[in-house]
């Protein structure tokens, strides 16, 4: 099973804010040129490279974040639970079979693994029918090892 990013206004915000980081780095970046140019009738590539950063930065965090709601949150295959992390790292896989229980806790649900260690992830960005099938499914998953070892 397939859980997608929800839809939500926090996506198209932080977008805007990649928009707005593009935009000062351009800002940055023209100013560098427009002051260097007649002093020095020569630039000084350290600050238009360094202008550069936030432009790209910019543009990276405006990709990503239109993008999110196209992409899988949770993904719930027959023998483990994978969860995005981030869009430079890998996912997060947990195999079934080391989940002792999971906690429903405000905005996150916690998965306590049989070692100790606990993963989390957030319920904000998921729908609510996607909320509810994961808590049935982890539900299912919990009991079976509660009846059967």
């Amino acid at each position: 099973m397939r859980f997608p990013f929800a839809d939500i206004s926090l996506w198209r915000k932080r977008s805007k804010a990649g928009i707005g980081s593009t935009l000062a780095g351009v800002i940055a970046l023209l100013f560098q040129a427009y002051r260097g140019f007649p002093l020095h009738d020569t630039l000084d590539y350290t600050y238009l490279i360094v202008s550069f950063l936030p432009i790209l930065i910019g543009v990276l965090q405006y990709i990503n974040n239109v993008a999110m709601p196209r992409r899988d949150y949770i993904i719930m295959d027959e023998g483990e639970i994978s969860i995005y992390r981030a869009f430079f790292l890998p996912r997060k896989k947990i195999p079934l079979e080391n989940i002792e229980r999971y906690i429903p806790v405000s905005t996150l649900i916690i998965l306590r693994l049989k070692d100790g260690r606990e993963h989390q992830f957030n319920t904000d960005w998921l729908s609510k029918e996607s909320i509810r099938e994961i808590r049935v499914f982890l539900s299912e998953v919990t009991e079976k090892k509660r009846h059967y070892g």
